[in-house]
Formats: structure tokens, sequence, C-alpha cells
């Protein structure tokens, strides 16, 4: 599953983290549509939900769930028939047409096999906004038809995902409707040279930005990263996550994020050994970045050093900078301690820290008030301090919670 999905932010002394999508500024406007789930081969619960307006609120935990008989085997087609109906029961607006995007229904299918029913899914296409088809066996000629369908009725997405997919080969079909897709998210979905080019060339060409483009889980090369390059001022929102990206590969990109006009709302890059030469070309742009997410790429504390500089240099504060699973120890946490002024959120979970230098972050936090996730315990820490302790910061490394 991608990681990216379903999930809010964690407010103060919440157990949940942070993720791109709930950092992502087109997310903060949730709006009241209803979401079909179906997982596994239709036996069970098809659940209806409701999301809340506030972004806070979990859409799973709405009340409005619709039940089928335990021993009753529902076919996609009855379930699609049952969602349309109780979407237009609900909105009162007629299903399938096209109205206001936030009026339309959302269709959401995870393992489920396809092979035998994807016509179904082509069917009632043009009643939806956001498609996902995880796991699904999708092939070519199916993504192939899947596009048709969208291009030759003008369908707007607001988010497409064709993750767990085995799909190299499909960037040529899938960039013939590039235009037409807010979120594109293809995360492990063996894709090759040709399709990021394709993919590239088309989002290039679009005339407004797409707000995410997720392609983790697939071995990009300098080449493919590259041909990023000249479109990435149309993305908002571009994940990475253990794509074997090498600090060479991001040379171009981050030299044409440096020059948009507008910051990029998330880069993620985590799991990617960029080193010392890929935290240079990030520290080039840094400053057009609003999300940055850097875990467990190897930084060392002269990485961490060099960052440092280029944030403090910035004449403005960034949203959130990840830097989990780097293990820089004290030495990088009380190197962190002077950069806070410019980083409204840092997470620091598994980077080594010993009470010692989360004492150096909590002293350096008693004025800012940042949010801090990750950081140890620091009760046993042997340094006296003059100044009035926080509150301790919960010690589940992977917990963001406001320090006071």
């Amino acid at each position: 599953m991608s990681e990216q999905r379903n999930l809010e932010p964690g407010t103060s002394g919440s157990s949940e983290q942070l993720t791109p999508q709930a950092l992502q500024p087109s997310y903060q406007q949730a709006k009241s549509v209803i979401v079909l789930n179906i997982s596994g081969n239709y036996m069970g619960t098809t659940n209806f939900y409701v999301p809340g307006r506030d972004l806070n609120v979990n859409p799973s935990k709405m009340p409005f769930n619709i039940k089928t008989e335990d021993s009753e085997k529902q076919s996609l087609k009855e379930n699609c028939l049952k969602y349309v109906k109780a979407t237009a029961d609900i909105t009162n607006r007629v299903p399938l047409q096209a109205t206001k995007q936030e009026n339309i229904p959302k269709l959401h299918l995870m393992d489920v096999d396809l092979s035998v029913d994807f016509e179904i899914i082509l069917e009632f296409l043009p009643g939806f906004t956001e498609l996902t088809l995880h796991t699904c066996g999708l092939t070519i000629s199916m993504v192939k038809n899947l596009v048709g369908v969208i291009t030759q009725h003008n369908i707007h997405l607001s988010h497409l995902e064709l993750s767990g997919n085995n799909l190299n080969g499909v960037g040529k079909y899938l960039a013939k409707s590039i235009h037409l897709m807010q979120a594109l998210v293809l995360v492990n979905c063996n894709l090759q040279e040709n399709d990021f080019i394709a993919i590239a060339e088309a989002t290039a060409k679009r005339d407004t930005n797409m707000s995410w483009l997720n392609l983790s889980f697939n071995v990009m090369s300098k080449k493919s990263l590259d041909s990023f390059a000249p479109g990435v001022h149309k993305l908002d929102g571009m994940l990475l996550n253990e794509c074997s990206v090498t600090g060479d590969g991001l040379e171009q990109l981050c030299l044409e994020i440096s020059k948009r006009q507008k910051p990029m709302n998330v880069l993620y890059l985590r799991r990617n050994n960029i080193g010392l030469i890929g935290v240079n070309h990030v520290s080039s742009c840094v400053y057009n970045i609003r999300v940055l997410w850097l875990n467990d790429c190897n930084l060392t504390i002269t990485c961490l050093r060099v960052l440092i500089a280029a944030i403090l240099n910035m004449d403005h504060s960034m949203v959130y900078l990840d830097l989990s699973e780097n293990k820089f120890g004290d030495e990088g946490a009380i190197a962190l301690a002077t950069c806070l002024v410019k980083v409204e959120i840092l997470g620091v979970s598994d980077c080594d820290i010993t009470p010692v230098g989360a004492e150096a972050l909590h002293k350096a936090n008693i004025e800012l008030k940042r949010r801090i996730g990750g950081l140890p315990d620091i009760s046993q820490a042997t340094a006296a301090s003059s100044v009035e302790r926080p509150h301790e910061v919960a010690q589940k490394p992977k917990k963001l919670c406001a320090i006071s």
C-alpha cells in the first residue's frame, strides 16, 4: 500500500506521524463526499465513507456503512450500483453526471482481481473523480483502455492510483491523459526508463500544475530523473521513496527546483543513498521546498552541516524537515538546534540521539515552541539547566508532539 493514503497529521499529543499527503496543501480543504472501498472478493462489508470537513477527522471512523449479508457474494457491478444509488440519495444529485467535482464519488479497489470485471470499471469511470486500483492485476492493455475512456470523456481525475501492478511499458499510454490528472500514484509498478521519460515529457506540457506524482519503489536512473527536470515546475509534490536515487542523479532536478517561481510543496527522497553530493544539490534548492523528507538517506554530520547552513541562509521558514533514520547522533542534534528558527516541524526518529542531544534541542526550542518528533526522554540528561525544563517528549520514536 502506498504510504500516503488516508492519513492525517497528528495533533498535539497524538501518536500519528505527519505524512506527505497530510502536509499537501490541496488536501487542506476536505470535501464531504462518499468513498467506496472494496477489498478481496467482495465478501463481507462494503463501506461507504463520508469524510468530515475537518482535516483531523478520520474518514474510516464516520458512521455511514452499508453491510452486505455475510453469506452473499456481491459482484463488483452490484456493489457499484449500490454505491451510486447511495451517493444519489445523499447528495440529491443524478449520479454519473459531470457536476461539481466534490459531489462525485470516489472508488478505491485493493487486492481485487479485475481480470474479469474490468469492463465494469470502464462503465462507471465517467462518474468518478478519484480512482484507486491497487494490486488489481492490471495489464498494459487494461490501462490502455482506461486511458482511452478518460480521454474520450475528458474525465478530470483528482487522483489516479495504479500502484502494485506490473506496468512496464505503460508510460506512453498514461502520457496521453496526464493533463487530466491532478495526482498520479504509481508505486511499485516496475516502471522503466522509457516510462519515466514519457510521463515526464507529458507533465512538462501541462497547462496547470500537478499536485502529486508518486513514483516510489521504482528504480530510477540518472537519465530518468533528468527527464523530469524541465517540467519539475509543473509538479507541486514529488515522491521518490526508495528509487535508487544517487547524489549525481539529483543535480538537474534540484537545479530546476531552484528556478521555480513558487516553492515546491513536497520533495520526498526517503531511503535513497544520496550522500554528500546529493545533499549539496538539495541544499542549493532547499529554500524553494516547503516539505522535505531525507530520512534514511545515509546522511553524516558533514552532510547535516551543509544542509543546516543552507537552511539558515533562507529568509523564511520551511514547514517540515524529516531527517529520521540518519545516524548523526548528539553532534547532529546539537547542530540542528541552531536551525530550529527556520524549521517549523522537525523529524529526528532513530538518529541515535541520546538525552544529551535531546536536551540541546529542548533548550533551543523553549522560545520557539517548534514541533519535534522522535526525541528520547530527557529525564536522564546529566547536565543541569537553570532554565525550566519543558514537558518531556513521549518516548515512542514515531510520535510528534508540541513542546511547550
